[in-house]
């Protein structure tokens, strides 16, 4: 079986361009479509838009290791380390898989640190997440519909964002009783991610009003 050995990951660069510049694909349903003409330039707004992008710049740089960004250098500082060395929650859930698959051995001590990271993780996103989740629960109505269809648009009809979305203020407590793997942690994190992603390429009049106001192009009107 294999031993836990580690290497140390190639830091990464986390620009806007870098994080949002796919293009949407997929059609959306009628049903999200009627919603998002409604929401659109109203509830959702540049405003909107700068703090979604934020959000998912801050997803992005979790799930590769990374935390808070220095106020002096601007860079993000480490934020996962597992055997001393930086790992990202990718690598430790293949270490994680192998382990339970018998192809890597860990002893308790190993286990342990393993789960602590993960508590770590899921920590550091409830904090990161907060803010945006106290918006959210006032567009919960709606928000919770696009979620809906989202799911059945990207085959993820067992998205935790379905009974995340759905609670009333007892979101945490779910994330945390249902997040119990680093496989359900990523794969939590790329679920908002590509909502949030799809939901900001959707909003044209958002986008626009945004772009006007910082004078910048966002990266899939680029390509167009």
């Amino acid at each position: 079986m294999k031993k836990t050995t580690i290497k140390r990951p190639v830091a990464l660069g986390l620009s806007l361009t870098l994080l949002l510049s796919t293009q949407v694909t997929h059609t959306r349903t009628d049903a999200a479509h009627a919603i998002l003409q409604k929401v659109d330039g109203l509830f959702i707004d540049a405003d909107s838009v700068t703090e979604i992008i934020g959000l998912c710049q801050n997803i992005s740089a979790l799930q590769h290791g990374y935390g808070h960004r220095d106020p002096q250098t601007k860079k993000r500082e480490p934020n996962c380390y597992f055997k001393g060395a930086q790992l990202s929650p990718h690598e430790l859930e293949k270490f994680e898989n192998e382990h339970l698959a018998g192809t890597r051995s860990m002893d308790e001590a190993t286990l342990h640190e393993l789960h602590a990271q993960l508590e770590h993780c899921k920590s550091y996103f409830i904090e990161m997440t907060a803010e945006f989740l106290e918006e959210a629960r006032m567009m919960k109505d709606f928000l919770t519909k696009l979620i809906d269809e989202w799911c059945k648009e990207n085959d993820r009809s067992d998205s935790l964002l379905l009974r995340w979305m759905a609670l009333e203020g007892n979101e945490v407590e779910m994330f945390e009783k249902n997040v119990l793997t680093f496989k359900d942690f990523n794969q939590f994190c790329t679920d908002l991610y590509n909502f949030q992603h799809d939901l900001i390429q959707s909003c044209t009049k958002a986008c626009q009003a945004w772009e006007k106001l910082m004078g910048r192009t966002l990266p899939w009107n680029k390509k167009k």
